[in-house]
């Protein structure tokens, strides 16, 4: 009975003495694993906390930017008599195109644009809202994407649009950044690939009857509207980088739908980049 006693003590012995000095190690290593799991949770909140202060003051100190700029932006020189119903003035579909590029801003700015083009520039109006709202987050001091300035090349058919493109940038501090040329479209660009590209076409129903001056072909677009547009896409995979994007505002005349299943049966734009077609209701496709 003695005997078989101390064989159980003995028996049970070597664990427990395992077990004492094992315990501190054990002890040391659950406490460690515990807040190592504890700080990476509290890590992760501060986190998504300073990344939800972040985006929202980005999205204030955008919000205030985009009007201040708009409120900034001179075009009094369009209003001359050299420049009277010669130029197509900012309208509607302007401004339209404006909010859109504002609201698609982060965007925009996030993918660092080296070149940026814009067909039938008109007035300038939408290239100098851009490189303004580019040189205000520049100058921003709270924004953490060290962005520089892209440079612009403004196009259009009209010799008096290219001269109040110029005018523009150069009235609102911006010129050094752009160049406006007179052209037809893409025809003098040759083996350029742009970041990113914008058209606000000639998109209004019309035909060669309607009138062939220069203000004219701001608006008329030919049959559908569409006439401009469909060369444009049919070309676009030729300038526009394989990471570019590109903005073009239709309006629902165009046959917007036609124009979307073309863009997607034929790759046009999408294998290029992102083409984003913007109807004149807002929504994208």
């Amino acid at each position: 009975m003695i005997k078989s006693l101390k064989v159980s003590k003995s028996k049970y012995l070597g664990p427990l003495c395992v077990g004492i000095i094992a315990f501190p190690f054990l002890y040391e290593y659950t406490k460690e694993f515990y807040w190592t799991q504890r700080l990476k949770k509290l890590n992760m909140d501060e986190i998504i906390s300073d990344r939800f202060t972040w985006l929202h003051h980005c999205m204030i100190v955008t919000i205030k930017q985009h009007k201040m700029v708009l409120e900034s932006l001179d075009y009094s020189h369009l209003y001359t008599d050299y420049y009277k119903d010669k130029v197509y003035l900012p309208s509607e579909d302007t401004f339209f195109f404006v909010d859109i590029l504002h609201n698609e801003f982060k965007n925009i700015f996030e993918k660092n644009p080296r070149l940026i083009l814009e067909l039938g520039s008109g007035s300038g109006y939408i290239t100098t809202y851009l490189l303004k709202m580019f040189k205000s987050h520049e100058n921003d001091t709270h924004s953490e994407t060290n962005v520089s300035m892209p440079f612009c090349v403004c196009v259009d058919i009209n010799k008096y649009a290219a001269e109040s493109t110029n005018n523009m940038l150069k009235s609102n501090g911006v010129k050094s950044y752009c160049d406006s040329i007179c052209m037809d479209m893409f025809s003098n660009i040759n083996k350029v690939k742009f970041d990113m590209i914008i058209f606000n076409p000639p998109y209004v129903p019309g035909t060669a009857e309607d009138g062939n001056d220069v203000l004219d072909m701001a608006w008329n677009g030919g049959k559908d509207g569409s006439e401009t547009i469909i060369r444009f896409i049919k070309t676009i995979d030729n300038y526009l980088d394989k990471e570019g994007c590109a903005y073009l505002l239709l309006e629902e005349r165009n046959k917007v739908d036609e124009i979307v299943k073309n863009i997607r049966r034929t790759n046009h734009g999408i294998e290029a980049g992102s083409l984003i077609v913007i109807n004149s209701t807002g929504s994208r496709t």
